[in-house]
């Protein structure tokens, strides 16, 4: 009876292995198949730094008009809104959103800029007063006042036009130009 015994034993635990391989296999199925229904999710919900709106963004680009033109807003404060005393900061805003592969470019730019505002106590400000976007291409094109300032004393006030580019690279949107949109350009434009 002992070996009959132990032959049930053994029938059991080879039965018990057998019920803990397929749980264990139905439990790494079932981690799989929610996994790819969560990386097949089409849309995600982004807060993005400084701004307070939420964003339904699609895994197959930004084309949310509202989150470009919040974004190319951000972008044109931060490069156009400076003193001396927050260049440091702006400019650290502006190259964290700066695609890698233009950042050394960005940041030569705005360290040239940074040594002139710093060296003449200049700052400015920009006061958007209309935004068109262009969806597909990723681009705003935002018009307003620049007011420029010396120490305390506003020395100058001029409409400005500025383009912002962006690129996307799965769900991260990279600043890719900023540019001012010179009167000759706004003329051809509109032809």
């Amino acid at each position: 009876m002992d070996a009959e015994n132990l032959l049930m034993a053994s029938r059991r635990q080879a039965h018990l292995i057998k019920l803990l391989g397929v749980g264990f296999g139905l439990s790494v199925l079932t981690c799989f198949m929610l996994g790819a229904y969560i990386f097949r999710s089409t849309t995600t919900t982004i807060l993005v730094p400084g701004i307070k709106n939420k964003y339904e963004i699609s895994s197959s680009g930004f084309h949310n008009r509202q989150y470009l033109e919040d974004m190319a807003l951000a972008t044109v404060y931060n490069f156009k809104n400076i003193s001396s005393e927050n260049f440091a900061y702006n400019q650290e805003k502006i190259l964290g959103i700066v695609h890698p592969e233009r950042r050394g470019e960005f940041a030569n730019t705005l360290d040239k800029a940074h040594k002139i505002i710093k060296n003449r106590n200049i700052s400015t400000t920009f006061r958007p007063n209309r935004i068109l976007t262009i969806g597909h291409k990723n681009l705003v094109k935002i018009d307003g006042q620049l007011s420029t300032y010396i120490g305390s004393k506003r020395v100058g006030e001029i409409d400005k036009s500025y383009e912002v580019q962006f690129v996307s690279h799965g769900m991260t949107l990279y600043l890719l130009s900023f540019k001012e949109v010179t009167e000759e350009e706004k003329d051809e434009s509109a032809k």
